[in-house]
């Protein structure tokens, strides 16, 4: 195996505390994006029962048209969201 230059070595660590610093708060980030996108999708149905209840028929038509936007472009949603999850366990 041939040696490592200077240069490999600087940037290596150039790579090395760039993940160091980046990954927490990235870690961070891409969690509370996926929770809000399963929030997203689970939430509005439960919502909209506990306001047909209540009689808040203007809140439940509501939400029920964000949850039907929602449903529509979940496919985009998930991708957008899970391309970390897809790219970080290369």
């Amino acid at each position: 195996m041939p040696r490592l230059s200077t240069n490999d070595w600087k940037g290596l660590w150039a790579v090395l505390w760039r993940v160091l610093v980046l990954c927490p708060i990235l870690w961070i980030v891409g969690t509370a994006l996926l929770l809000v996108v399963m929030a997203a999708l689970v939430v509005p149905p439960f919502y909209v029962a506990f306001t047909i209840i209540t009689g808040d028929w203007l809140f439940a038509g509501a939400a029920l048209l964000g949850w039907f936007v929602v449903l529509r472009f979940r496919s985009s949603l998930l991708r957008w969201t899970l391309q970390g999850i897809k790219y970080g366990s290369l």
